[in-house]
């Protein structure tokens, strides 16, 4: 019997998630992401399978990267440029790779921005990765996406009244803090991200950035290119100088300039990314 499953939209589903990771799936914070249920297909021939496990997971795809630069001491090598040297470890969903909790203060950070998701009544922001130094803090938002497509990168999904919780906490990021409940919407994932950064800045006594990664063989909801719309959040926002755009096509050039034998199997992996080159479009 082969390791994966082909779904009815021609993704490829390990039967163990594992397999679809290639560095420390025996670690507690990587363990966590896959016993979380919310975190889980609901239907069609993957039901009951950890999102882990798809070949398209951008958590997969964070952890192989992040975990990997983290594991050989590299991470320098993404920031340095620009302008951020420090001493970095990586928080994956707010945990180090060590443990299955978050990190100290990120709950009650939270719990201050978001009560109405307090003990768990409701999500509450999961940044995807930070990385946390002794004089920088780097909020990651990723996103993915099959090439050709489509999609929401950043914007507010959910149909309803945005908390008025957020606030008093977006408008002093907003060059237009009149128009907050627009912008919010918006630049929902980008903005959610950069409150927290804020305020666990605050209480860390560091400075909060935020760096958010896209596919270039996609595209923004309206048509846009995802650098075009990162222009527009630049924009909206009153430290355009604290925010960068990476895609992942830059981080895989930057692994292979580093030319390190220990990134080889990374590198592999990004290479083979059914996400992350064009062949994707011609075999679905």
């Amino acid at each position: 019997m082969s390791n994966y499953l082909i779904t009815k939209s021609g993704v490829k589903v390990y039967r163990r998630w594992e397999d679809n990771i290639i560095v420390d799936s025996h670690l507690p914070a990587i363990q966590w992401k896959a016993s979380q249920k919310k975190d889980r297909f609901t239907s069609g021939k993957a039901k009951g399978f950890p999102k882990l496990a798809s070949a398209n997971s951008e958590d997969a795809l964070s952890w192989n990267l992040f975990r990997t630069l983290e594991k050989h001491e590299l991470l320098g090598a993404l920031t340095n440029h620009l302008g951020l040297t420090d001493t970095f470890h990586v928080l994956y969903w707010h945990r180090p790779l060590n443990q299955r909790d978050p990190e100290a203060g990120i709950l009650p950070a939270l719990d201050k921005i978001e009560p109405w998701g307090r003990g768990g009544r409701r999500q509450q922001t999961e940044t995807d990765i930070m990385l946390r130094g002794e004089k920088y803090l780097l909020m990651i938002e990723s996103k993915l996406g099959r090439p050709g497509k489509k999609m929401k990168a950043w914007n507010r999904e959910t149909k309803g009244l945005i908390p008025q919780d957020y606030k008093s906490y977006v408008q002093p990021l907003l060059v237009k803090p009149g128009n907050w409940e627009e912008t919010f919407q918006r630049f929902y994932q980008l903005l959610r991200n950069m409150v927290l950064g804020c305020e666990l800045a605050r209480t860390w006594s560091l400075k909060p950035h935020l760096i958010a990664i896209v596919n270039m063989l996609n595209f923004n909801w309206d048509g846009r290119s995802h650098e075009e719309e990162f222009n527009e959040f630049r924009k909206a926002i009153n430290v355009p100088e604290s925010v960068y755009l990476f895609t992942w096509q830059y981080l895989r050039e930057e692994i292979a300039a580093m030319d390190k034998a220990v990134l080889q199997l990374l590198l592999q992996y990004l290479n083979k990314h059914p996400c992350l080159t064009k062949q994707e479009t011609m075999s679905l």
